[in-house]
This record gives C-alpha cells, structure tokens and sequence, in this order.
C-alpha cells in the first residue's frame, strides 16, 4: 500500500490521462478515470471506504454527458473532504472562471499544464484537504461529544423520554451509512436533538409518544411541535446550522406535507422517513407493514426506503441473548427494556450502550437487583456470553 496522497484524474481523452499519470508519477498516487459517470461512483465508493478517500480530483471541463463543473459539483456533495480542480482550455476559461467565483471549485489550471505548475497546484490543493478534513473531524468529534454527554443525561434521568431519540439515532445513523451519507454524523445529531423537546411535554403527551398515537388533537399538536421546540435549543448553539435545518424540515409523522418533503434535503428525507417508520412500529404495527405504509405514501424515495428496509431486516436476522450483568460491553444493543427489581425503567430497547450506562445498571444491580437479565441483540457474531 501506498502513503501517497491519492488524486483522480477525470478527462474523456486517455492520452492526456497517460500524460497527466506520467507528469505526477511518484508525487501522488493517481488514479485516472476516462469517463464523468464513472468517475461519480468512484467518489461515491470512496466515501464508503474510510482509509479510500481521494485528497483531490482533477476534471477536464468539456467531456460528452457531463462537464466538468457538473462533476465537480456532484464531488462536492457527495465527499465535501476532496479538493476539487479544474482542467480547461483556454477557450473555457470564462466558464471556469465562473465555476471558481461560485465557490464550488478550489482552482481552476488551464491545458497543457506544465509539470511543476501542476504539482504545485496539487500541493497545495491536498494540504487544504487536510485542513478542510482536519477542522471537520474536531468539529465533529467536539460537537458529538457535548450532544451525546447531554443526551446520555437525560436518558438516564427520562428514559421512556429520550427512548425514541436513541432508537432514531442508531436507525438513521445506519440507514446514513447505507446510503454512503457523508457528514452522516450531523443528521445523526438531528435525530437525538430533535427529540429534546419532549422534557416539556406532560405525562399523557409522553405516554402517547411512546404508543405512537396521540388520543386528542391537543397532545397531537404537542408532539408536532416537538421540531420547533428544539429549534428553539439548537438557535443557542453555534456550528448546528445544518443540523439546525435538517430539524427544522422535519413535518408530522401522521400528516406530512408531501410538497414539503420532496423540497428537503437528503439528510431531512431520511429523518422523516426514520420518524414515520418509528411512529408505525410504536403502534404494534409490524416492520414490514410500516415499510409499506411509508412506500404507499408516495413522498419517501426508493433509495432510502430500500436503505432503511436493508437495516431493519438486518435486526431482525439478528438473534437476542440473555446475558449477565457482567458480560455487558459498550456498543452493545439491548434487544428489550431494562429494568429494576421494583419495575423502574432502567434503559429503554434500542439503545446502545455506553459507559455511562453500563454504570447506571451496574449500580441498580447491585443495590436492588434487576427485574430480568439484559437481553442483547447480537448480528450474527459469536459469543462467549453466559446464557
């Protein structure tokens, strides 16, 4: 394996490819792509692959089917982290001109590009991925952290409150994953922080959060306003704006504005459509019928409905393990509501657990004991639980 920063190089004529090959030989690892189209899915099978990731692409910009700004721009989405240049003739240069003011572009180089002009342009162009990846990862790291500090909190203190943002932030986290989301992260954040309304709602709204139907129009619109509510949190925090928007497109499970969603992004699409399924199941409703339901209302796209039945047929292949107090572990995913020897809810089905956690149920065991061993869900692994 190389250590070689690796490059894609995209033109529809090979021998400026080879040209280009031979020009950054030793310098970075390149990869050449004749074919716009193609070149998609690469950056596409690059996201999914954590150590496979390009530092930067280098596009022609008059290519059959797609140009190169359309390219670029599709990189931009889907691997934010790649530094993007332009290769252009001078016949193009107002258009690449253009492409760099719309600010979707790093550089633009013009046709022939002498060897040392164009590594210096990928010198430069990889360091920005650096930076630009560097800074994302603390933000991340720093952003998540606090979230899921604060969110841990409260489950601990509400658990049948904060029971919903567990399970939808593990269900859209791998429906994200599925789906080669990048930045999954920040609609991960949404879906825990978009619940953090419910520490306002009275008993009966709670309860029926937790069935799934409210029994009044009054409780109906208390769980509606849950999205608004949290805007209201996530306003005093700087940095969540994206996140901010993606709560903020959420619509009601029940009656969603159909026009609404098709406008959304694709981080909101795959929150509603995780909420709507969630609100099914809550319900009794059966895994498959919920899949159903969201297909047969006709705003989820396939991709996401195929993504998320991908992930819900994977839980349910699963097997589920009775185990001891003392085998549980971090990241493990309790199959069935925990609770203590007097009936208190401990920690909800669906989450995953953490060391805080981990202490939480520790401590009730020793004390007061538990009302019935921990059931797991175990993906098809090996196990050396005591059963």
């Amino acid at each position: 394996m190389t250590d070689l920063p690796r490059v894609l190089f995209v033109d529809d004529e090979q021998l400026l490819l080879d040209g280009l090959s031979r020009q950054v030989r030793g310098f970075v690892a390149a990869q050449v792509c004749p074919s716009p189209t193609e070149a998609t899915r690469l950056l596409e099978q690059a996201v999914a692959d954590p150590d496979g990731g390009y530092a930067a692409v280098v596009s022609d910009m008059r290519m059959p089917g797609m140009d190169g700004a359309a390219l670029l721009k599709h990189a931009r989405a889907v691997c934010p982290d790649t530094t993007r240049l332009l290769l252009t003739g001078y016949a193009d240069i107002d258009s690449a001109i253009a492409a760099v003011n719309d600010g979707n572009l790093f550089r633009f180089l013009t046709k022939p590009c002498a060897t040392p002009l164009l590594r210096a342009a990928l010198t430069d162009a990889i360091e920005q991925h650096h930076l630009i990846r560097d800074r994302r990862q603390l933000l991340e790291q720093t952003l998540r952290g606090a979230v899921e500090a604060l969110v841990e909190t409260l489950a601990m203190s509400h658990p049948a409150a904060f029971a919903r943002a567990c399970r939808l932030r593990r269900l859209v986290g791998q429906v994200a994953e599925q789906l080669h989301l990048a930045d999954r992260w920040q609609v991960e954040i949404a879906a825990q922080l978009g619940e953090i309304g419910v520490v306002t709602l009275p008993p009966e709204a709670l309860e029926a959060l937790t069935r799934g139907t409210p029994p009044n129009a009054a409780i109906a619109r208390m769980l509606d306003a849950l999205p608004g509510l949290a805007d209201g949190v996530l306003r005093r925090v700087p940095r969540l704006e994206t996140v901010r928007a993606i709560v903020a497109a959420q619509q009601p499970v029940d009656h969603a504005e159909r026009h609404l969603v098709a406008l959304s992004d694709r981080p909101s699409r795959i929150l509603q459509a995780v909420r709507e399924y969630d609100a099914l199941t809550a319900r009794g409703l059966p895994p498959d019928n919920s899949l159903g339901v969201l297909r047969q209302r006709g705003y989820h796209t396939d991709e996401i409905l195929d993504a998320l039945r991908a992930v819900v047929a994977a839980d349910e292949a699963a097997d589920t393990r009775e185990v001891d107090v003392a085998y549980l572990r971090p990241g493990l995913v309790l199959a069935a509501d925990l609770r203590s020897s007097k009936g208190m809810l401990l920690v909800s089905h669906g989450h995953v657990l953490t060391d805080e956690l981990l202490t939480r149920i520790r401590n009730f065991a020793r004390l007061s004991g538990l009302e019935s061993k921990p059931l797991i869900l175990e993906h098809g692994q090996r196990s050396d639980a005591p059963r």
